[in-house]
């Protein structure tokens, strides 16, 4: 297992770090744009090799790094200013003209379009509700058994999309959210009945699978599903919520002695709690868990994220590099999230949080750990590593990038 980590070197003199201030966020900035900047060679080149989306794609690198000069001005070297430039110049004319908008959220082109695009202004809010409407027509019908309602590439994903709308566009788009909705819970429920009958021990009031498999985390599975439903809430009957609530503190229960949860069903019948992801584990759990506490103020609730955030703290330092997905940063975000739940109050969660960004640039942990698949990716590179030290200097702010939890659909 612990070939998975890095011993954490901050373990027991966390509050002995200093607070960053904005010249330490200005040189962790740059030491990570310099290596986007360096490795990533040419723009258009990686693109076409990576394509848009924003997990492993360009569209990520170029949320990351948009939000980097509207948040920090100034805070980053003039040198990094033509990388900026040069991503800008490859991903906004795929932007404002893509022919085609799949249903898929995170590792389709859905949330560079429909998301970055209309944040930043490059499409319209008329043209998110239509693709918005066109996307939502396509997941209502959809029935393909490979993962239909998860985040990545289902239903979930395209609720995640609707939150970072406008609020016209979220009125439009009102009745076609209930509809959604009403589809995933009759689908947990159906998923849950006949794994019932195959008497399987245990079973949640809604289940969700993912090419076969039942995942837990927020990566294809409950947590990343219940997670954006919950911004839903009001949105559902009692019956409905209630279905989220009870399914969400089943999850719950299978937290262990650690903090840490299955990746999947399977593990957790044969007792396998080894990763420590954002995607599976307790990084995307803990976030469902806060999610629950502010919609529901169970102080229970609050106790999972602080046991989950324990188990960060001591194993959260992964070898698989500085990503959001299962990496440095994704398992600093929890702490910073917590720090904001306090109301910016709890100060031992920022310290800890800042402990992390301090760690992206680390040259002993990162000679400890493997260079990733896509090295300079929001989801699994460096522009997660950005991302997070955004939000480290704006902590009042801060979001899991993609996937919120302070976020609210109001209609």
């Amino acid at each position: 297992m612990a070939d998975r980590y890095i011993r954490n070197p901050f373990e027991h003199n966390y509050k002995e770090q200093p607070l960053s201030t904005g010249d330490e966020i200005s040189r962790w900035l740059d030491f990570n744009l310099a290596k986007i900047r360096d490795g990533l060679g040419s723009v258009k080149d990686f693109a076409n090799e990576n394509d848009y989306d924003v997990y492993t794609g360009i569209g990520g690198v170029y949320w990351a790094l948009k939000r980097c000069e509207k948040m920090c001005p100034g805070l980053y070297d003039e040198s990094n200013y033509q990388l900026i430039q040069d991503v800008c110049s490859v991903c906004e004319p795929f932007i404002t003209g893509a022919e085609k908008v799949d249903r898929q959220y995170l590792t389709g082109n859905l949330a560079t379009i429909a998301v970055i695009g209309s944040e930043s202004g490059l499409i319209t809010p008329d043209d998110s509700f239509k693709i918005l409407r066109q996307t939502g027509e396509t997941l209502l019908k959809l029935n393909s058994g490979k993962g239909d309602d998860e985040l990545f590439v289902g239903r979930a994903g395209w609720l995640a999309a609707v939150l970072h709308q406008t609020d016209d566009v979220q009125k439009k788009l009102e009745q076609m959210v209930r509809d959604i909705i009403l589809v995933m819970i009759n689908e947990g429920q159906r998923i849950s009945k006949e794994v019932k009958a195959a008497n399987v021990e245990s079973v949640p009031p809604l289940m969700y699978s993912y090419h076969g498999t039942f995942y837990i985390g927020a990566a294809h599975g409950l947590a990343g599903i219940l997670t954006i439903l919950l911004s839903f809430h009001k949105m559902m009957n009692s019956e409905a919520k209630k279905l989220v609530v009870d399914t969400a503190r089943w999850v719950f229960g299978l937290q262990d002695a650690e903090g840490n949860f299955p990746s999947s069903v399977w593990g957790r019948e044969h007792k396998t709690n080894n990763l420590v992801h954002w995607c599976h584990g307790a990084t995307g759990v803990s976030l469902l868990a806060m999610k629950l506490y502010l919609v529901d103020e169970n102080e229970e609730d609050l106790q999972v994220a602080r046991r989950a955030l324990q188990c960060l703290w001591t194993r959260g330092v992964l070898r698989k590099g500085n990503g959001l997905c299962h990496g440095v940063s994704g398992n600093g975000y929890p702490f910073l999230l917590m720090y904001r739940l306090s109301g910016c109050e709890q100060t031992e969660y920022l310290q800890k949080a800042n402990c992390f960004a301090q760690m992206t640039c680390d040259e002993a942990v990162e000679a400890a750990q493997r260079v990733p698949d896509s090295p300079f990716s929001l989801f699994e590179g460096l522009s997660g590593a950005v991302a997070f030290l955004v939000d480290i200097h704006h902590p009042k702010y801060a979001e899991f990038p993609f996937f919120p939890i302070f976020r609210e659909f109001n209609y």
